[in-house]
């Protein structure tokens, strides 16, 4: 992190520019009478004899991020980010002291296997100074004995209520850029909230949306997760969708994009599949959850897709020519032949189109009990490198296929994916019939 190319003033000037109130910002102006001015985020920027004095005050030299913003804002309100309500001034600042005792609770928990990071924590609570002025029983707080090679202090923020571990920064630039992502990510779907940034990550989405279906998905991911981080409209749901083909973990649920009726086909069978493997590891099954508010018709459809998937009724049936090859490729995985399969599916893929602009790939395969199992994570990885739905470029080198010459599969280890374990079943005529491993 490069702090001399940083510009505090124009990131911090941007904020309050784009700033709006949120819900406990116009609950204080509507019961305490307070004007908009009253809730500035700035402040003015300290003097250099200020933070000389304060540094002189207390002993040490602030790291460069905070001495970069104190020189354009002294003091900041983070609007709420964390629990933390407002940052000081430089004179209002000091040592947090540990009243709580902190140090010797974190240090009876380690041992000779405790790693270099959980040894600077429990030192943190006694030397770290502590910037907050306003806070709902939370701290932040800057560790000098936490460093960096360019001289940045790790940033803790502890949530004296929570029970939790601190959330630790690498640096205080680091908390700000969070801190200015959850203001974006807040205000998100407020009305009239429209500014330079949100139409720079906006533009982003829709370029991240060109470059997975025409199989660039890693380039698709960077800027879709950048976006998410800000809370844009979308970009969770097709993050999400990349990451499920490509095996990625972290859940299955496609928030605002399952509530739109155009998806629920594609989307809910996938999240079915994954509520149900799930449940099947689980000793406590829970109930199948869309994640977002839908409406009765996307809700009952969800209940019946998940009663298909749950009794491997369900059969992934899309429209059009890939339709055609899908069903083409079920009925020679049926047989056994996987591989065939896979190569009917792949070759077809640039035909998928889908049924609304949110929608990145075909995920109700997954779902499918034949082709879900097709479907490895390998083979998920080139259907997301595969153009399609009418765009253009190269296709990626087919995956090696799997299927063993012969009946050598017949004492193979069974494989597993993530969606389904497969079976096969071989009849022979006229031979005693034995047991053996699927």
């Amino acid at each position: 992190m490069n702090e001399s190319r940083f510009n505090w003033h124009d990131f911090l000037s941007r904020w309050q520019d784009e700033w709006i109130p949120g819900e406990d910002d116009l609950e204080d102006m509507e019961e305490g009478g307070v004007s908009l001015a009253d809730l500035a985020l700035a402040a003015p920027p300290a003097t250099r004899e200020e933070i000389a004095v304060a540094e002189e005050r207390l002993g040490t030299r602030f790291p460069p991020s905070y001495r970069g913003f104190l020189q354009a804002s002294n003091g900041w309100r983070v609007d709420g980010t964390a629990s933390i309500y407002r940052l000081g001034a430089v004179h209002e600042i000091g040592w947090f002291g540990d009243p709580f005792g902190m140090t010797e609770a974190y240090r009876q928990e380690l041992s000779e296997r405790s790693t270099e990071q959980e040894v600077l924590l429990a030192g943190m609570w006694e030397r770290a100074l502590r910037l907050e002025t306003d806070s709902d029983m939370s701290y932040a707080l800057l560790d000098p004995g936490d460093t960096d090679e360019d001289g940045e202090w790790a940033l803790y923020v502890y949530k004296g209520w929570s029970g939790e571990f601190p959330d630790r920064y690498p640096s205080f630039r680091a908390f700000m850029e969070e801190a200015y992502r959850d203001f974006h990510a807040n205000r998100a779907n407020m009305p009239g909230f429209v500014n330079d940034t949100t139409r720079a990550l906006d533009a982003g989405v829709e370029r991240a949306r060109q470059e997975a279906l025409g199989g660039r998905w890693q380039t698709a991911r960077e800027l879709l997760d950048e976006a998410r981080r800000y809370g844009r409209p979308s970009a969770w749901g097709m993050l999400r969708q990349i990451d499920t083909l490509a095996h990625r973990g972290g859940g299955h649920g496609f928030h605002e994009l399952v509530a739109d009726p155009r998806y629920t086909d594609e989307l809910v069978p996938s999240m079915a599949a994954a509520h149900l493997r799930h449940d099947r590891h689980s000793a406590f099954p829970g109930r199948f959850v869309l994640g977002t508010e839908t409406d009765d018709a996307v809700g009952a459809a969800a209940d019946a897709i998940l009663a298909r998937v749950r009794d491997r009724s369900y059969r992934y049936a899309p429209d059009g020519a890939f339709g055609q090859a899908v069903a083409e490729a079920r009925e020679a995985a049926r047989w056994g032949d996987t591989d065939g399969a896979w190569r009917t599916i792949r070759a077809a893929l640039p035909s998928w189109s889908p049924p609304g602009p949110d929608l990145l790939a075909p995920l109700g395969l997954l779902a499918d009990p034949v082709l879900g199992p097709v479907v490895t994570p390998e083979r998920g990885r080139e259907l997301l490198a595969t153009p399609r739905a009418g765009r253009s470029g190269t296709a990626p080198a087919p995956v090696a296929d799997l299927d063993p010459p012969g009946l050598r599969w017949l004492a193979d280890t069974p494989r597993r994916n993530a969606a389904y374990d497969s079976y096969r079943c071989l009849w022979v005529e006229g031979v005693e019939g034995r047991c053996c491993r699927p």
